[in-house]
């Protein structure tokens, strides 16, 4: 099992991106997906489209008014995942679940809509956004709105629940599979 790559998703705010930084500042390798190279923005035919290149466009606010979704390319991610010894990949896209079985291991962090709003709404005044997502409260409505369904896809999926208010420390602990009482 040394091999073994591990998925970390949740909804928007739940601190993925943090936590890939927190991964690599203990020397593992935490991969944030909406940076690595591997996403995409596809309609619901499959065809992929690229933002404007006017860089004060908005993607995630682009890709919100095209009706587009965020989406893994298959080959990006099968590349990733051969160019490193045991991934930790966080974030979300559209066709996860699809591609959950590169991973031998699938964590979902768990918030609940206080936590998100607030998340939320202190990144997008600290610009920490990657593309947008979640700076408006149209966006955050979305998020909110589709929690539930979220959830239960994660569950029905084999995911296993993280407390997303836990300390980082603590979430760290329980996916590299540290005793989390040392």
């Amino acid at each position: 099992m040394d091999n073994c790559h591990v998925l970390i998703t949740g909804p928007s705010g739940a601190g993925k991106t943090t936590l890939a930084r927190h991964f690599r500042s203990l020397g593992e390798n935490g991969v944030d997906a909406d940076t690595a190279g591997i996403g995409k923005w596809m309609d619901g035919s499959g065809n992929e489209f690229r933002p404007p290149a006017d860089s004060a466009i908005n993607a995630g606010q682009w890709a919100f008014d095209m009706g587009l979704r965020w989406n893994w390319d298959v080959s990006r991610l099968v590349h990733l995942l051969g160019s490193m010894h045991r991934v930790y990949l966080f974030g979300g896209a559209y066709n996860i679940y699809g591609l959950s079985g590169l991973f031998c291991r699938r964590y979902y962090l768990d918030a609940d809509a206080k936590l998100l709003e607030e998340r939320l709404e202190s990144r997008s005044r600290e610009g920490k956004s990657h593309v947008g997502w979640g700076e408006t409260k149209e966006h955050r409505a979305v998020i909110l709105a589709e929690l539930d369904a979220d959830r239960s896809k994660a569950a029905e999926h084999g995911l296993r629940f993280i407390d997303a208010s836990l300390p980082i420390d603590r979430i760290f602990r329980i996916i590299v599979g540290i005793r989390a009482d040392l």
